[in-house]
């Protein structure tokens, strides 16, 4: 009898999860993003170059529940596994990552990336915002000649 209760109570408390996602509007989303900033490379150097970029996206939304998406970033020029900036034909090799460590290759969840997945808890109306760090990386001994290389790549929200 006390396990017939306890999984009636487990079941009424799913059903109102569930409920409460769907109830939540999202209107007026927008997504910016702050560049990685490398600085200076030194093609000589055995120590990796590393950068900060950041993505902030914001909604203004209402209801009660959770607010579910996800945060891709194209390959640019190159792969997801060898991402290229160009200065003119010359390329240098580079990737961005979710995470500090720079272990998880940030994409679309193809070709070794991964896609970020957030869920946030919507309880009051009102316009939310979240920044996320893109951590990003050239590795070490790419002797290449001095120049300004740059990559676009495209960020993209679903919800």
């Amino acid at each position: 009898m006390i396990r017939a209760a306890r999984l009636t109570i487990l079941s009424i408390a799913c059903l109102v999860a569930q409920q409460a996602q769907a109830i939540v509007t999202v209107s007026l989303c927008g997504v910016s993003t702050a560049g990685v900033a490398f600085g200076s490379y030194d093609p000589s150097s055995a120590v990796d170059t590393t950068g900060l970029g950041s993505i902030t996206f914001g909604c203004l939304a209402s209801g009660l529940g959770t607010l579910t998406y996800t945060i891709t970033i194209s390959a640019g020029n190159g792969t997801f596994l060898d991402r290229q900036m160009k200065a003119g034909t010359t390329r240098i090799s580079y990737n961005l990552y979710q995470d500090s460590n720079r272990t998880i290759l940030w994409g679309d969840g193809t070709g070794g990336s991964s896609i970020y997945n957030e869920s946030l808890s919507i309880v009051v109306a009102g316009l939310f915002s979240k920044n996320y760090t893109v951590y990003g990386k050239i590795p070490a001994l790419q002797l290449k000649p001095a120049g300004s290389y740059t990559d676009s790549v495209t960020v993209t929200v679903t919800f």
